[in-house]
């Protein structure tokens, strides 16, 4: 029974320790979605339709917990279903085209940054325990993609801008909006959080 009884205690232990670094890793990303719920409830009460960019891809993670907002892109696509593999790709490319990021950029991403991967590849293909035969990424994938988003920045038009019209633009850092201003008209900012919200029109 003694022996029983430590053995609980340590598993309690072990379960408490365990709860608090949990706590712990996720205590800024907590905030930062706490601290993002009135951009949500804003977007859920907006009577405007089209879809919502954001510069984070925690709150673009996040926001359909509390609104139901269509977005260009969120890092969760990849378990959305009726969108084929191709469009997500574009997808997420023209939300890179839209934030400014270079094709230098998006190669050096490409390398080092997990999520940027899954985007492009597919989760199976970076992590390859979910696949019975995994094939690594090879560095002749990964030049063709660069290539491939190159071409995209390169060839831009009104097709593309067309396709998926923005309404909004929440931003938490600060995006170079060179190319976004090419294609669209933008409000002043509105400063809701720490998140800075812009209604957005294409041109005519």
């Amino acid at each position: 029974m003694l022996i029983d009884s430590s053995f609980d205690r340590a598993r309690e232990f072990h379960r408490l320790v365990t709860a608090l670094k949990d706590v712990r890793d996720n205590s800024a990303l907590n905030v930062r979605r706490d601290r993002a719920k009135p951009v949500f409830e804003q977007l859920a009460a907006s009577d405007t339709h089209g879809w919502v960019l954001f510069d984070n891809s925690l709150l673009a993670a996040s926001a359909l917990t509390d609104s139901s907002v269509s977005q260009l892109w969120s890092p969760n696509m990849h378990i959305y279903g009726g969108i084929d593999e191709k469009e997500k790709v574009e997808r997420f490319y023209q939300s890179l085209y839209l934030l400014g990021v270079s094709p230098q950029t998006f190669a050096g991403e490409l390398q080092n940054n997990i999520q940027v991967r899954v985007a492009v590849f597919g989760l199976p293909r970076v992590n390859g325990v979910l696949s019975r035969n995994p094939t690594p990424i090879s560095d002749a994938e990964i030049r063709a993609q660069v290539d491939a988003y190159t071409s995209y920045v390169n060839s831009f038009s009104t097709v593309q801008a067309n396709r998926w019209p923005l309404v909004y633009v929440i931003t938490i850092g600060d995006p170079d909006f060179t190319n976004l201003d090419r294609w669209y008209t933008r409000t002043a900012a509105e400063q809701t959080g720490e998140s800075i919200v812009y209604k957005v029109k294409l041109k005519q």
